[in-house]
């Protein structure tokens, strides 16, 4: 195709890009003040026996998710260990897709002379991507709750003149 038809018709291009990772282990801790100094020390917290890892129930923040059982995780002392295993608990995921389209318009005054127009989408579909639970403050009411979300969808245009 030529003239104004072919001008619409030909220079299109359109990517997408596809995001997907398993949630992020983490290990539940505690952090208590030691000494006269104001020190604290950050310790693996201890496992409540006969308490799940999953929340059921009602969260007590209703501005919150409840990723983890407040009651499953205590308070270890300041000279133990913590019995809670490592990377036990499974944050959320994370799944986005991303697409740009663009369009180059070949300039007729010059050789070599164009505009290329793009419009980018992040989060195309608008997911909700969780940020990460509150895990290193066991023994507190607020343990295992999700505060907020990633960014949601994004638009984007841009132009570009080659010369």
């Amino acid at each position: 195709m030529t003239g104004f038809r072919g001008a619409l018709v030909r220079g299109w291009s359109l990517s997408a890009l596809m995001h997907y990772q398993s949630g992020f282990p983490f290990t539940a801790t505690s952090s208590q003040a030691v000494g006269l100094n104001g020190s604290n020390i950050t310790r693996r917290a201890n496992v409540v026996a006969g308490q799940p890892i999953e929340f059921s129930g009602q969260c007590s923040n209703a501005k919150a998710i409840c990723w983890v059982n407040p009651n499953a995780f205590a308070q270890e002392s300041v000279l133990g260990a913590g019995s809670a295993p490592v990377n036990d608990i499974i944050g959320p995921n994370f799944y986005q897709w991303d697409f740009s389209l663009r369009k180059i318009f070949v300039l007729p005054f010059r050789e070599g002379m164009s505009v290329q127009l793009q419009a980018d989408t992040f989060n195309a579909f608008n997911r909700v991507n969780w940020n990460a639970p509150t895990v290193n403050n066991a023994g507190s009411s607020t343990f295992g709750q999700i505060t907020g979300s990633l960014p949601a969808r994004v638009l984007q245009l841009g132009g570009k003149f080659n010369f």
